[in-house]
């Protein structure tokens, strides 16, 4: 007990071209901004085949390093998370980082930034980033309207994949038994931003300029992510509606070292396998649909040509298969991928002649919408 100060975790799967320069930026970090501090950078892998280790090992630090194979017998982020978070308290530290294995813009003030904020009485921190319009489509459409809209927290970035927290914290979503669950896989971020906030820990933003990471086209295959991602945010909304509901104004959470915007990555996305796997969708789940939408918003859909689901219309579409979940987790999540798809279609008609700050505005309007809306979610889950 007592050895270290700061952990920072680094979870990874066959990441061998980018976490050498992860961890050494890591460790500039460390040692310019806390050189009196003892720290770990440990890196916890899904047994990569390729030379990740290599090159986690070889990356020139002077902070002590440690790579770990994951026990947790669920494969996934989360179960790497837990093997980090359990090595840190065994090791006594006060303060945890994890970021991304992927990343190319990590900088070391990203250390000076996560962790400043923990030595006060802070004990989350999630990135605010410049993001391409198009980049984070989880997250637009979904993770940050229900964020704003029912846990009442303008966290922009709940899934952003970087964050710090106190041991405080890490200890006690540990304690929750949800390691078999999707939690162990990419349910894990939404998992540990809502369960901060629903159960009042101090939540801040942390401003990390441009995320320069592996960026993902909705259009190829997210399903796995997608249904780990939103089941888990789906169960904790029906599970917790006690907590939330209660909250009755959103909560302005203060952004940290904020500077203007920054040019984001650029992105390109295949709106017209979009519109393609929509269309697919629609043959497979249209009785899904019906079952699940109120009858009012199964006939605005059925009677679309090609998608065009604009921000009302979407947050009834998520509200109504919130309500659905409970029992039919599968079914809800196999109908909403496509309706999802199609809002993504509809959005980049809406806003593909706009620059990136100006479809931010959209994201923000959206996620107040939900805001407005979330009444027709209560009604439907008492």
């Amino acid at each position: 007990m007592g050895d270290i100060d700061i952990l920072v975790g680094i979870p990874s799967y066959n990441n061998e071209e980018t976490i050498g320069f992860v961890v050494e930026q890591v460790d500039k970090g460390l040692r310019k901004y806390f050189p009196k501090k003892k720290a770990l950078i440990v890196d916890s892998d899904g047994s990569s085949s390729d030379g990740t280790q290599k090159a986690f090992e070889n990356a020139e630090t002077e902070t002590e390093k440690h790579f770990v194979k994951y026990k947790n017998p669920v494969p996934g982020k989360g179960s790497a998370f837990k093997e980090i978070w359990e090595i840190g308290l065994e090791k006594g530290a006060k303060q945890f980082v994890v970021v991304d294995s992927d990343l190319r813009s990590i900088k070391p003030e990203w250390i000076n930034k996560m962790v400043t904020p923990l030595e006060g009485k802070t004990d989350y921190c999630t990135p605010y980033y410049s993001r391409h319009k198009y980049d984070g489509t989880i997250t637009n459409q979904i993770c940050f309207p229900l964020m704003y809209g029912l846990f009442c927290h303008n966290i922009r970035q709940p899934i952003g994949g970087d964050f710090s927290f106190s041991s405080r914290l890490a200890k006690f979503w540990l304690n929750q038994d949800v390691w078999q669950s999707n939690v162990a896989k990419f349910g894990i971020d939404i998992f540990m931003t809502s369960n901060a906030i629903l159960n009042g820990f101090e939540v801040k933003q942390v401003f990390l300029g441009s995320k320069v990471h592996d960026a993902k086209d909705p259009a190829e295959n997210l399903k796995p992510m997608f249904e780990q991602v939103v089941g888990t945010l789906f169960g904790i909304v029906s599970g917790q509606k006690e907590k939330w509901e209660t909250l009755k104004e959103v909560k302005q959470v203060e952004v940290l070292a904020k500077e203007g915007f920054v040019e984001p990555q650029e992105l390109s996305v295949n709106a017209e396998k979009m519109l393609n796997n929509f269309v697919e969708g629609r043959k497979e789940q249209e009785k899904n649909w019906q079952d699940i939408l109120s009858s009012e918003v199964f006939e605005e859909v059925q009677a679309m040509e090609n998608p065009s689901i604009e921000s009302e219309l979407w947050s009834k579409i998520v509200f109504d298969s919130i309500a659905a979940f409970k029992g039919n987790e599968n079914k809800v999540i196999d109908a909403l991928i496509p309706l999802w798809l199609g809002r993504n279609y509809s959005f980049i008609q809406e806003t593909k002649e706009m620059a990136n700050e100006e479809a931010e505005k959209r994201i923000i309007a959206q996620g107040k919408l939900f805001f407005a809306n979330r009444k027709y979610l209560v009604e439907k889950i008492k």
